[in-house]
């Protein structure tokens, strides 16, 4: 029983203490990152839609690293090229990444054959023909 709860524990924890880790590590090289939230949520959003794309995990990391990386441009640009405030411009970026994850996963998880091998489409554009869902056959009243 003990040894189940902490395995559990040491596995809902592990994100968290990466990321604090980076936030230590940030701090030691002078830099006040705010925004290793919404770097963690688009990093994750990332290797799921590219798992579910590409059905490979090596591309789905590697697909999350390098979106992760393009996503903390602006923060770096903006606070130390353009001497913007790094509080704001990370707050910003959490805010960015919760609304745009939120979204994007919504309409992932409306494209209801994601993945299958009827689908085309990457699941989170537009529902495809292939898998014969619409809108219009969800919702009679749109046209």
């Amino acid at each position: 029983m003990i040894d189940m709860l902490l395995s559990q524990v040491l596995d809902l924890m592990m994100p968290v203490l990466l990321a604090a880790m980076a936030g230590a590590l940030c701090e030691r090289a002078g830099v006040f990152n705010i925004a290793l939230e919404g770097k963690m949520l688009v990093g994750a959003f990332v290797a799921v839609a590219a798992s579910i794309a590409f059905g490979s995990p090596v591309l789905a990391v590697l697909a999350a690293v390098v979106c992760t990386a393009i996503f903390a441009l602006p923060l770096a640009l903006g606070g130390a090229r353009f001497g913007g405030d790094p509080i704001v411009i990370g707050i910003g970026l959490n805010l960015l990444a919760s609304g745009l994850t939120t979204y994007l996963l919504s309409a992932l998880r409306r494209h209801r054959h994601a993945g299958r091998s009827g689908c085309h489409r990457p699941a989170a554009l537009r529902p495809c023909s292939a898998c014969r869902y619409s809108r219009a056959r969800r919702d009679p009243r749109r046209p």
